[in-house]
């Protein structure tokens, strides 16, 4: 890449990852989330709605204080802490034997999602002239990811 540092290269690429992690994961269960939890559960679609749905509430509500956090403790120990909460929604996820204990796995999950502190944390860091440039590659990076993620299972 043309002009960019290792610094550059390596901001962009984290924070690509750290996004595409959060859109690949939730990508991969939602042909299937439906049919396979209300198996699991026994329980109505609207259960199995709102279980789907509590990850996008939690991490639609969370972007702004995310934000004005990561502003005081600075942007990395809320990346290392979302990515933590991320985790342990998804374990918590893996093993819920009710759906409110998958309801409350994916409020965790959501927690964890942090775009707008990793977009952040590329513009800061990286040479604000060649900030639109930052963003596209940003955006490349995440459809090669999702390209070779995705492949296999077409």
């Amino acid at each position: 890449m043309d002009g960019w540092n290792r610094r550059e290269v390596g901001l962009v690429a984290t924070a690509a990852a750290l996004v595409f992690s959060r859109v690949f994961g939730l990508s991969l269960v939602l042909p299937n989330f439906r049919t396979h939890f209300e198996g699991v559960f026994a329980v109505e679609a609207v259960w199995i709605g709102l279980a789907f749905g509590a990850y996008g509430l939690t991490m639609a509500l969370m972007q702004l204080p995310a934000g004005l956090l990561s502003d005081r403790i600075g942007r990395k120990p809320l990346l290392v802490t979302s990515s933590l909460l991320f985790v342990a929604g998804s374990v918590m996820a893996a093993f819920a034997d009710s759906v409110g204990v998958l309801i409350a796995a994916r409020l965790v999950q959501g927690l964890g999602a942090i775009s707008s502190v990793a977009m952040a944390a590329v513009g800061e860091g990286c040479d604000s002239a060649r900030a639109k440039e930052y963003q596209v590659k940003r955006d490349q990076f995440c459809g090669v990811l999702a390209e070779v993620g995705l492949s296999p299972h077409v």
